[in-house]
């Protein structure tokens, strides 16, 4: 049987290759990390223990959150963060005071898209599309087995990590709107650790970013068992940092 060479074109051109979404998410990572400028905007932690369904003990934090790009050349850091802390459950509080609670994430508001889909962490990953959902394309992704280049910390352990997780891009911008990504090994009596972020588009300084609104995270000693412990964080009003805002980076 002879294919006709346009459909031969067209299945080469095809959009949604994983080849092709995969390099369009990272060239759009590539592209936000050397663009955004400096901002601030209001943030929300809600830090909770739980004893089967029900909350034993919650702290709610309220702060002004700011990025600025690293002036560090040699950093793996592509940005600075620092918060002002404004109340702990309505109470205020000075602007140095740390956020909180028995569960603080640390690293996924700015470090969660490049930590799944940066070029320097494809070779420790598999990727492979799977199908739509909502009319967004999928890929999913898990750690390569015996990989040793993804690292994570609880608390002041490090520990090189198993994951896996799906990512739900956009197929107009090519932009990740949600990521969703499970660790199994954990090297605490709660080795299971999931972390769901979803990001908008929002404008900063007139130009269009496509942002964190919203992070979650738990941590469980099974799958299948309710969390133990749970992280929400909420961000909102963003906009361009000016010497009005008051937040200082060191």
């Amino acid at each position: 049987m002879t294919i006709p060479l346009l459909f031969l074109f067209l299945a080469w051109q095809n959009p949604t290759d994983l080849v092709h979404v995969l390099g369009s998410v990272q060239e759009n990572i590539a592209q936000f990390e050397a663009s955004l400028p400096d901002f601030v905007c209001n943030e929300r932690i809600t830090s909770s223990h739980l004893a089967g369904n029900r909350v034993s003990q919650q702290v709610v934090n309220e702060a002004v959150f700011a990025s600025s790009p690293s002036k560090d050349p040699l950093s793996e850091q592509k940005s600075r963060e620092v918060r002002e802390m404004i109340s702990i459950d309505g109470r205020k509080v000075d602007k140095d005071s740390e956020p909180k609670g028995p569960f603080i994430l640390v690293g996924g508001f700015s470090g969660a898209a490049a930590a799944i889909f940066d070029k320097r962490i494809e070779p420790y990953r598999n990727y492979r599309l799977v199908p739509e959902e909502r009319g967004l394309l999928v890929i999913a992704f898990e750690t390569k087995k015996g990989q040793t280049g993804i690292g994570a910390y609880t608390g002041s352990r490090k520990f090189l990590a198993r994951d896996s997780g799906k990512a739900w891009i956009d197929p107009k911008t090519m932009q990740v709107v949600r990521l969703e990504s499970l660790v199994v090994n954990g090297p605490t009596k709660l080795p299971y650790w999931l972390t769901q972020v979803d990001f908008a588009e929002v404008q900063i300084d007139g130009r269009p970013f496509w942002m964190p609104v919203t992070v979650r995270s738990s941590l469980r000693k099974k799958p299948n068992l309710a969390p133990e412990r749970t992280f929400l964080a909420e961000y909102s009003n963003y906009r361009k940092f000016d010497v009005s805002t008051g937040i200082v980076f060191h």
